[in-house]
């Protein structure tokens, strides 16, 4: 369906100007560098989040089966927030073709279908769920430190040497650090 009636007079039908072509390489620019950004969270994220999984899961605080389904639900949620991105970002856009490959072959599922199949929750309820299974659900000062711990940790990289906070944590964070407050104190707070 057009927006504009081709029967219409040409002096009735609404006219659209054209956005002026600075403005547009804004938007690419802009739009560059929301990718990239989204791309190096991801990878943080995961990569952060993997390892935080593994060293619990070897620890004993996780259990394998568990670690394993966190794992998963993990990568699902990050591939299908990227492939629903515009444009897509694919797997091997996040982790490199290597490493997409090894993945591939353990969580064959995971990249069946991302493409096909809505995540549960975004990853970092999945992560605070991790946290909250290995830490304990009535240890909050413990749950909140080891959340702004590993937000700290998945902060990304910018070009010109600053970082900015990963576009998956970045409420968190700030809910976080509220929390913790500047003194590095934790209210008495019930999940």
């Amino acid at each position: 369906m057009s927006l504009q009636n081709d029967t219409m007079p040409a002096s009735e039908k609404t006219q659209v100007p054209e956005v002026e072509e600075s403005v547009k390489r804004n938007y690419t620019v802009k739009d560059n560098d929301r990718q990239r950004i989204l791309r190096k969270s991801s990878t943080v994220f995961i990569e952060i989040s993997l390892s935080f999984i593994k060293a619990s899961e070897k620890s004993g605080k996780l259990r394998s089966q568990k670690a394993k389904a966190y794992i998963k639900e993990i990568l699902h949620s990050i591939f299908f927030l990227g492939y629903i991105s515009s444009p897509s970002i694919h797997p091997s856009d996040i982790m490199g073709e290597n490493i997409t490959l090894r993945l591939e072959k353990i969580y064959p599922d995971v990249f069946e279908g991302y493409r096909t199949k809505l995540p549960l929750r975004p990853p970092y309820s999945i992560l605070l769920d991790v946290v909250v299974e290995t830490k304990g659900s009535q240890r909050v000062p413990e749950i909140l430190q080891e959340l702004l711990k590993l937000n700290e940790a998945m902060t990304v990289p910018n070009d010109d040497g600053g970082k900015y906070e990963n576009v998956f944590c970045f409420a968190s964070t700030v809910g976080s650090q509220k929390l913790i407050g500047s003194m590095g104190t934790v209210p008495n707070v019930r999940l």
